[in-house]
């Protein structure tokens, strides 16, 4: 299974578009900020599955803060990571994630791609579609999961 995963798009959607149409994911996730641009990247990608949580700048959005994701025997913590205090540590998050099993913590808020271990739990944050210019590309399958921050 290939994701794309992206975060603060902040109002472009182009950009998520033109990555997804040459990536050709199996499923996208969006970690928020701006939710309804992962309502427009559903409207321009129809044929794509998009799972999408809010982020910090998204205050009425009906989406939810957190989602844990299981594939392939992985627990994914799915957020945006204002919650958790992302841009001082990783300890909140990564208590959290641990208190709910997950071994994938997928976050953004800090606009800077990150890709550790931190806690035996793998970390991804893909940065800034807009700002950085980054997105993450995670395959997954019963034996590995890799993870990839690539430039649009």
């Amino acid at each position: 299974m290939k994701y794309v995963i992206f975060s603060d798009s902040h109002g472009i959607v182009s950009d998520m578009e033109s990555v997804v149409f040459r990536e050709k994911p199996d499923k996208i996730l969006f970690l928020g900020d701006i939710s309804s641009d992962a309502d427009d990247l559903r409207n321009r990608c129809l044929n794509y599955s998009i799972c999408s949580v809010a982020g910090n700048n998204d205050f009425f959005s009906r989406e939810q803060r957190d989602i844990i994701l299981c594939d392939c025997g992985h627990r994914i913590f799915m957020t945006h990571g204002h919650l958790y205090k992302v841009k001082l540590s990783l300890d909140l998050i990564a208590r959290a994630a641990a208190g709910q099993g997950c071994d994938i913590v997928l976050f953004g808020h800090t606009h800077r791609p990150l890709d550790e271990i931190y806690n035996g739990i793998s970390f991804v944050n893909p940065g800034s579609v807009t700002y950085s210019g980054t997105y993450a590309v995670m395959s997954i399958d019963e034996r590995r999961v890799e993870f990839e921050i690539r430039s649009k």
